[in-house]
């Protein structure tokens, strides 16, 4: 166990006694509109909807000194002071007590110095497009102390982009106010003629402010010892033009043992109007409890949705708190903003990754999959391509014709929607071509269909175009991807089913036709011997052949001719056995083997990483989660486990200098055994791996897939799980099951069900909304 680090399971809280993490560790605030991202040292950032265009607070990313600036607030008494997070004052940590601790949805950070304790609670209302900093100060000296407190937050000038690029610009647009109920005003007058407004304000009478940096810091100075702070007053600046701060100063006498709570927020809005609002709102602390008492049901209501019991504390850890918590924030924010994405390059949805980060959280938050998947589909133009990015916001997208993967997810984020959800009226559904015109979202899927279909090669498999799944696998145009002819087929596959349930025969007849085709091609130019290809250049040249000197072995294409369902059983086994031999490591499967060493134009930027890392061999976290699937699927319940234990980030705490990323949430990339840092992560948060996980976790190795009958249960559990309990709310009824496991074979199926006492024979529960389920597995 580590010391320093752990979980604190009954708090939904992870805890660390050491501010010395090996990088941010980092926290997301906000479920809606508003988002705070937050470390465990208080740097970070704020956005609006929109990381790129209505940024609230700045972040120097990979800056000396690191994870600034910050949401701080320092203390000072005479000639001392200090911030109640380590940083940025970066006290002796033998004479300052610190504590930070995430939760789900908030932040809070202790700090004990020199008979002073403080308790920094950061949170976003539920409802609400702002930020709270909640200040506990406590009086542990037997005398009276008299201090100082400021706080200090640095405003971006809402455009990410020309914050950082546009000075001669940006800088000659801002303004600070304070109004006389002391609440700072702070907005910019964009050339277009928009107003774009924040405001700040503590609820205690205010000593002084500042709304510029410069006079607030100091020249030649930073957040470590700002003029201010060291003189022990603000100075009442107001800004015409430059960088924007939100500055306070307040005076605070302490009894002994007694305690003092102050509240601080930066909000969007006019500071005359919101601004006033929440001020008399937030200055009776009993509205901030019941704030933040709200924030916590929600979660709890969130994840009480499906929970696990194994016996594995580590699978219940990650899998009941962390995992559906991380798959709510990658499905809300994207890949748009964290601490290695910027906000300023990718802004809104991706497309392919939006739709499969869905697949996570839609049992838990059917309607707003539904107005999710409702939008995605408007992304997609009236042949059947779709927008590589789109922002709903602005109804605005890149890309469309250049990747051959993208429009295909639209039909599994569909069908799984109504899988869980019963909900076939979203099929009628009028929804805008993005290029103009409309169709129904049942018509939408043959038009995407159809375009897949048309865009195959000479060996009749799909056209990589300008990249699959695998961004940088590049070939040239006319190269063939055999993982894109896979998610065809598992997209043909789905929409067959579909119409096979809704009694479409005629669509079944069309579709089935083509499946044939596909999977025609497919055995016949996809299987190299051992396993399957990777992809054909354009001139017929074999990437992911046993012939290469590089890339001999491709991860997708094996786990995916088990999971789309076109590849052969017996040659499915031989090829898993495969990637077993070739591309595992004790941190998880290698994305391919060996590493390409120098550049290759033929496969593209693939080829242009250091060996080891991201596309270029790491161990691409995202593409183990379809080989787990897999390996459930031709039940191999003990190598599939392995996979997942594995991958499972709860491991990090036992060497944190050499993951470096945080441990209670999965990353997209760790760094192989081709590479000098083994096992270093990177690329954290916000991952299409942990929608996959959890549908890994949840749907093959738990075993509860949602189908159009029911919830079918078909578990792939190892043979240490003798006994496993689960709580699943379906379709608003609930079911609880338990599962026995009666032997130590490697492989066991279901000898027994029964569904409230009685014996039944299908493992497919159907339900009632409103009713109560108890269901017991038998394997053997």
């Amino acid at each position: 166990m580590n010391k320093e680090f752990y979980f604190d399971n009954l708090n939904k809280e992870f805890v660390m006694l050491n501010p010395l993490t090996p990088t941010p560790w980092l926290n997301y605030l906000g479920v809606h509109d508003y988002c705070a991202i937050i470390s465990n040292n208080a740097g970070g950032y704020s956005f609006y909807k929109s990381p790129k265009s209505f940024r609230i607070l700045r972040y120097r990313y990979n800056n000396i000194p690191m994870d600034r600036p910050g949401r701080y607030i320092y203390i000072k008494e005479k000639n001392d002071f200090w911030s109640t997070s380590w940083l940025p004052t970066k006290r002796d940590l033998n004479k300052y007590k610190y504590i930070s601790v995430h939760g789900l949805g908030y932040t809070k950070i202790y700090c004990e110095h020199n008979g002073i304790k403080s308790e920094v609670l950061y949170f976003v209302p539920l409802e609400e497009n702002l930020e709270l900093w909640v200040l506990t100060i406590e009086n542990k000296s037997k005398k009276e102390r008299k201090i100082d407190i400021f706080s200090y937050a640095e405003f971006c000038l809402f455009d990410a982009m020309g914050d950082l690029t546009d000075l001669q610009y940006i800088l000659n647009i801002a303004t600070t106010d304070i109004t006389k109920n002391e609440i700072l005003d702070y907005k910019c007058l964009f050339a277009d003629g928009e107003v774009k407004q924040v405001f700040a304000f503590t609820t205690k009478k205010i000593k002084g402010f500042d709304g510029e940096r410069e006079i607030f810091i100091g020249d030649y100075n930073d957040e470590s010892s700002p003029s201010a702070v060291v003189k022990g007053r603000c100075f009442n600046s107001v800004l015409r033009g430059g960088n924007p701060i939100a500055a306070f100063h307040l005076n605070v006498g302490l009894k002994p043992n007694s305690v003092e709570k102050i509240v601080f927020c930066i909000g969007v809005g006019d500071a005359l109007k919101e601004g006033v609002k929440y001020k008399k709102k937030y200055s009776c602390f009993e509205n901030v409890e019941k704030e933040f008492k709200k924030l916590k049901n929600y979660w709890q209501t969130i994840l009480d949705k499906f929970q696990v019991q194994t016996p594995d504390d580590n699978f219940n850890t990650i899998f009941n708190i962390w995992l559906q918590y991380q798959c709510h924030t990658t499905f809300k924010w994207s890949r748009s903003a964290s601490y290695y994405e910027t906000g300023t390059h990718r802004d809104g949805l991706g497309y392919r990754d939006s739709n499969q980060d869905l697949l996570s959280v839609v049992h838990a938050e059917p309607q707003r999959v539904r107005n999710r998947i409702l939008a995605l589909g408007s992304a997609i133009y009236k042949e059947g391509c779709a927008c590589h990015t789109f922002q709903p916001i602005t109804n605005t997208g890149t890309g469309g014709t250049d990747y051959s993967d993208d429009h295909l997810w639209f039909v599994l984020s569909v069908t799984s929607y109504i899988k869980e959800t019963g909900d076939f009226s979203i099929l009628d559904e009028k929804i805008p071509f993005f290029d103009g015109g409309e169709s129904t979202v049942f018509e939408r899927l043959k038009v995407v269909l159809n375009y897949g279909l048309k865009q195959r090669g000479q060996h009749g498999l799909s056209l990589s175009l300008r990249a699959d799944w695998n961004d940088c696998l590049n070939l040239e145009y006319g190269g063939e991807s055999v993982w894109t002819t896979q998610l065809l087929y598992k997209a043909l596959k789905e929409f067959v089913e579909l119409c096979e349930y809704l009694g479409k025969k005629e669509d079944v007849a069309i579709y089935e036709k083509y499946m044939k085709e596909v999977k025609e091609s497919f055995d016949k130019y996809c299987w190299d011997g051992k396993w399957y290809l990777c992809a054909y250049t354009k001139d017929g040249e074999k990437i992911g052949s046993s012939k290469n000197k590089e890339c001999k072995i491709y991860l997708n294409t094996n786990s995916w001719a088990v999971l789309s369902e076109i590849g052969d059983t017996q040659k499915n086994k031989v090829a898993l056995d495969n990637v077993f031999k070739h591309l595992y490591t004790k941190y998880g499967l290698k994305l391919f083997w060996p590493s390409y060493k120098k550049f290759d134009k033929k496969v593209g930027a693939m080829s242009s990483f250091v060996p080891g890392l991201k596309e270029n061999a790491a161990i691409f976290c995202h593409s183990n989660t379809w080989a787990i699937i897999a390996e459930c699927m031709m039940n191999n319940s003990q190598r599939a486990y392995k996979y997942f234990d594995s991958l499972n980030p709860i491991h990090r705490l036992k060497e944190i200098n050499r993951a470096k990323v945080e441990p209670y949430v999965y990353c997209q990339m760790i760094a192989s055994d081709d590479h000098p840092q083994f096992g270093l992560g990177r690329n954290s948060w916000l991952t299409g791996t942990a929608s996959w996980m959890f549908v890994a976790a949840s749907q093959y190795i738990i075993g509860l897939r949602p189908t159009y009958e029911g919830l079918k249960i078909e578990p792939c559990i190892p043979k240490e799980f003798n006994i496993i309990k689960v709580k699943r709310i379906f379709r608003n009824a609930e079911i609880n099951i338990e599962v026995q496991r009666k032997n130590n074979k490697s492989e066991v199926k279901i000898s027994q069900i029964f569904v409230n006492n009685k014996q039944v024979n299908s493992n497919v529960i159907k339900v009632e909304e409103g009713k109560k389920y108890n269901v017991k597995i038998v394997m053997e």
